[in-house]
């Protein structure tokens, strides 16, 4: 892509949510082009094989409360095939593994915690997970712990409003094949120009501008899909800035970071 091409809508960003405008643009019959920095598409879907015949997800990696989750009838589409069994998991403290009345202890702990939170969420009010949770307990380090890999926060870090509102129903599917492999097929089809970075975005006029790495794109509308994160490091230019509002907006929803070891 050299030079001008104009569309409806410009879209940046090929993750899940760009995927997901693209396809309700073409249904609607609006002309659209898809912009994407990296070399390729699924945003923090992302599977790659460690060895042939294994694939491994280095992002997103469940359908979280899978039967209301609309990617089971995407997957079901695509022949994509997922596990609607739990796995086994134990848990080690204190240089031992825990016995299976120490676990029970715990998850007693931690639906005591779900209920003090709950509380919180039901009030006028708002703090962290930290202060919401009993602090002088045996299993408030491991309930700790448990926050940040739900999160990808520390405790102290995240909402106790914002963790009720998640609508969870305990059902969690594991995709063989891949989260990344379903977000894949799912925008397989789709017009996408790769290794485009966005660099501004001039909407000072009637329709939109967008500098990109391969050229000037033109669009009646922008539409961003970009991550919080890139939004907060400025990484895309905006002309005029962005109202103050939605910067304090974009600073109020930080992603965290979660690192993903296989053995």
């Amino acid at each position: 892509m050299t030079g001008n091409r104009t569309a409806d809508v410009a879209i940046i960003g090929a993750g899940a949510a760009g995927i997901g405008a693209a396809l309700t643009l073409k249904r609607l019959g609006r002309s659209f082009i898809i912009l994407e920095a990296s070399h390729r598409i699924g945003g923090r879907g992302y599977t790659e094989e460690i060895v042939p015949g294994v694939p491994f997800d280095l992002g997103c990696h469940w359908l979280h409360s899978a039967s209301i989750n609309p990617l089971v009838k995407v997957a079901d589409e695509f022949g994509i095939s997922y596990s609607k069994q739990g796995y086994p998991r134990a848990s080690f403290t204190e240089g031992r593994w825990n016995t299976p009345e120490e676990t029970a202890e715990f998850e007693v702990f931690y639906d005591r915690q779900e209920r003090r939170m709950q509380k919180v969420a039901d009030g006028p009010g708002d703090c962290s997970i930290y202060e919401a949770t009993e602090r002088e307990h045996r299993w408030s380090g491991f309930f700790d712990y448990f926050t940040t890999l739900d999160t990808s926060h520390d405790a102290d870090e995240v909402s106790v409003t914002d963790l009720m509102a998640y609508n969870d129903t305990e059902e969690n599917w594991c995709l063989k094949e891949g989260y990344g492999t379903l977000l894949v097929r799912l925008g397989g089809s789709l017009p996408v120009t790769l290794n485009s970075a966005v660099s501004s975005v001039d909407w000072s006029g009637s329709g939109v501008k967008l500098e990109t790495a391969r050229g000037t794109v033109s669009a009646t509308k922008a539409l961003i899909t970009v991550s919080t994160g890139m939004l907060s490091a400025g990484d895309i230019r905006f002309t005029p800035d962005l109202p103050d509002w939605k910067h304090e907006a974009v600073a109020a929803l930080p992603l965290g970071n979660q690192n993903r070891i296989c053995l």
